[in-house]
């Protein structure tokens, strides 16, 4: 993708959030907020359905749809192995990008900036936090 193309993709997350609302009834939320520009993400789970609300700066917007898009749907041991690989694939100098995380690969330049990495991974971490504290622990 060019520079250009990557920045329309991100932008078009941002404008057309996926999985975007609420699940009233959800086995599990978690939240995070990075206090640096005010980003906000919370995640509601339901067995593999994922919902989220993101606000804050574009690329932490971007990176929770993207993060949608990839989790919903999976079991919930793919979804801890998925959130450890992009924790350390967002570490500064890392030079390849795991096939697994492909689809959030405009994602990856972000961690040339050391402010854009937790803007980036807050999403990560509300998902996380969502299937820590189940109100209903499944077993996935």
């Amino acid at each position: 993708m060019t520079d250009t193309e990557e920045r329309d993709f991100l932008l078009d997350h941002v404008r057309n959030p996926r999985h975007s609302g609420e699940i009233a009834d959800a086995d599990g939320v978690g939240e995070c907020k990075n206090p640096v520009c005010g980003d906000l993400v919370k995640i509601w789970h339901k067995g593999t359905m994922i919902k989220m609300k993101a606000t804050g700066c574009t690329i932490c917007v971007a990176s929770a749809s993207l993060m949608s898009e990839l989790v919903n749907g999976k079991p919930q041991t793919e979804i801890f192995q998925l959130i450890k690989l992009m924790r350390e694939s967002m570490k500064p100098g890392q030079s390849e990008w795991p096939q697994e995380l492909i689809a959030l690969s405009p994602l990856k330049r972000m961690r040339e900036s050391p402010m854009k990495i937790p803007c980036t991974l807050v999403g990560w971490l509300a998902l996380e936090r969502a299937f820590q504290h189940q109100t209903n622990p499944i077993s996935h």
